[in-house]
């Protein structure tokens, strides 16, 4: 059967904004997510995603403008509104849970004599332009402290390579109204009632009532079934919470002003993207970093017969037009090496080592890269830490219970089912041998041993070096090397393969390369298993915390 709809007319101030892609725009699940806080000032890596400290103060905040857009929509044939496909139906964020109503009344239709009726209205706001006046905003004291001594390592360690200075905020309210009634289509007059009422007055504010000459039914009130679902809306005005419950359709237009206010709060709404900028784009940044001085060093000429004005003849500098292609200059810079023989050479005055922009572009791309070792390193030790605490906990249990399945977290059908003692060995030895509940080896070290050792090596020949090299001076500047290279012109750096996760250092080549076959299934194993968990305590006849497991008579393994 073909879906009939009917739209009531729709109050919408909105305008369409059409976003170029550029890399400083971070529209995904990395800001998206409600388990972090994108805050304006706060540090972010574009390389890893990850957020840092806070170190820009905002101070005043430039006043955000707003697209507000009302969706009234009613469905006419409920039967076949599980085919439907339409964009305007189903784009609110609260789509899940309304199609779920809508599949459980479509269902009961089939089974009553009253028929469900549907209506949803939407009510949006996009809030954007909610930036830094940079004029205004500050860097931390902290921070700028960081700065002027040159230590750059420890302020983008702290801050990150760039920093959050705008952020795109959605609210949203949406309400599916559900009438039973005797008839099988449109229940009109309930409908126009319902539509007016939500129309007039929806924005104006809380103490402004508009009355109509619609009224609702008491028979139609005792059919209807109101559920609001509400994103991104303030808690900090006094009585929202209580107000934007609806019971009844006269309840309907005052919860949707008060939800209506709620979002007129400046932060609230949930974040749709944000906007971030490298610190050494910022003005402040730049001046007390000192990266618009000039990386100075003395500049070399051939010296000139004073009458002829001819160099002598194996003299070549800069303004040579004899020399040769594979004939190096004798006055001036091969790469750092300084070439000036007192009785080929003189000193004629001084020159940029290094073009400001591309210090600044070496320093972006330096801080990424140190970004990027960070989050390797710091992964490779919390999966370290995750697999300690999963073996302790294995040994904590006593022998009794080797057999006893452990529970899987991503899959708990039997085909991936291990026992207490299989899980175990796998742990500390890999696929090495068969499992027993004697899991020490006689000669051979344990996985996550073995593990620490590889991520030490990874620390001591690479981590450390680089860090080293990016640290040192030049040309009298404090870390003056992050800026005058790239990290692929430093040997100490480039090793492109150790900064690839799942790698580690192999002793004598200088490199790193993929790790072995158990270090791989190891991840695997610890997301699965770990916390290793009795499957009987996520049974269904079972409840955690209170499983009938007599262990009072029963000592823990020794761990030792």
């Amino acid at each position: 059967m073909k879906l009939s709809a009917c739209f009531l007319p729709v109050v919408a101030l909105s305008l369409p904004l059409v976003y170029a892609a550029q890399w400083n725009i971070i529209n995904d699940a990395r800001v998206r997510s409600k388990d972090i806080t994108p805050v304006v000032g706060r540090g972010f890596s574009v390389a890893t995603g990850g957020f840092l400290s806070i170190c820009m103060d905002a101070g005043e905040m430039k006043n955000p403008t707003s697209d507000y857009d009302f969706t009234f929509v009613k469905i006419i044939d409920e039967d076949s509104v599980s085919k439907t496909s339409s964009t305007e139906f189903f784009a609110a964020l609260a789509s899940p849970i309304l199609a779920g109503m809508m599949s459980i009344g479509n269902s009961n239709n089939n089974m009553n004599t009253k028929k469900h009726h549907f209506m949803k209205a939407t009510m949006k706001i996009d809030r954007y332009y909610h930036s830094i006046e940079e004029d205004k905003a500050t860097i931390v004291e902290e921070g700028q402290k960081l700065i002027s001594e040159g230590n750059f390592l420890q302020f983008f360690q702290a801050c990150g390579p760039n920093f959050i200075r705008s952020i795109r905020r959605t609210a949203e309210v949406t309400a599916i109204i559900k009438n039973n009634s005797d008839q099988k289509g449109s229940n009109d007059r309930f409908h126009r009632t319902v539509a007016v009422g939500a129309f007039i007055g929806i924005g104006v504010g809380h103490g402004h009532e508009h009355h109509t000459n619609q009224s609702v039914k008491s028979s139609d009130e005792q059919n209807v079934e109101i559920r609001l679902i509400t994103f991104g809306l303030s808690t900090r005005y006094a009585g929202v919470a209580g107000s934007i419950v609806a019971r009844t359709i006269n309840d309907f237009k005052r919860s949707m002003n008060a939800a209506f206010t709620a979002a007129q709060d400046p932060e609230s709404g949930f974040v749709v993207s944000v906007e971030v900028v490298p610190w050494v784009n910022n003005v402040e940044f730049q001046q007390v970093s000192q990266l618009n001085n000039k990386f100075v060093r003395n500049s070399y000429e051939c010296i000139r017969n004073a009458t002829t004005g001819e160099t002598i003849d194996t003299c070549y500098d800069s303004n040579s037009t004899s020399r040769p292609e594979d004939v190096d200059i004798t006055c001036g810079w091969i790469g750092e090496v300084e070439q000036n023989d007192p009785s080929l050479c003189f000193q004629n005055g001084s020159e940029d080592a290094v073009n400001n922009q591309a210090r600044k572009f070496n320093v972006l791309a330096n801080a990424e890269f140190l970004s990027t070792i960070d989050m390797v390193v710091r992964e490779e030790l919390v999966t370290l830490n995750i697999h300690m605490r999963c073996i302790d906990r294995l040994m904590s249990y006593h022998s009794d219970y080797d057999d006893d399945e452990v529970h899987n977290h991503l899959d708990s059908t039997s085909a991936n089912s291990i026992t207490v003692m299989a899980l175990r060995w796998r742990l500390l030895h890999g696929d090495h041998g068969t499992p027993s509940s004697d899991f020490i080896i006689a000669g051979r070290e344990f996985l996550h041993v073995t593990k620490a050792m590889s991520i030490q090596q990874k620390i001591t020949h690479f981590v450390k070096p680089c860090m080293m090299a990016m640290g040192s001076s030049k040309f009298g500047f404090p870390q003056g090397k992050m800026q005058y290279y790239h990290w692929t012109e430093m040997s100490e750096c480039n090793k492109i393969m150790c900064i690839l996760p799942s790698t580690e250092w192999i002793p004598g080549s200088n490199t790193c390369q993929l790790i072995q076959t158990n270090f791989l299934q190891l991840k695997d194993w610890l997301k699965q298993y770990c916390p290793a968990d009795l499957e009987q305590w996520h049974s269904d006849e079972e409840t955690p915390g209170v499983l009938n497991l007599d262990v009072s008579n029963k000592i823990p393994q020794n761990s030792n």
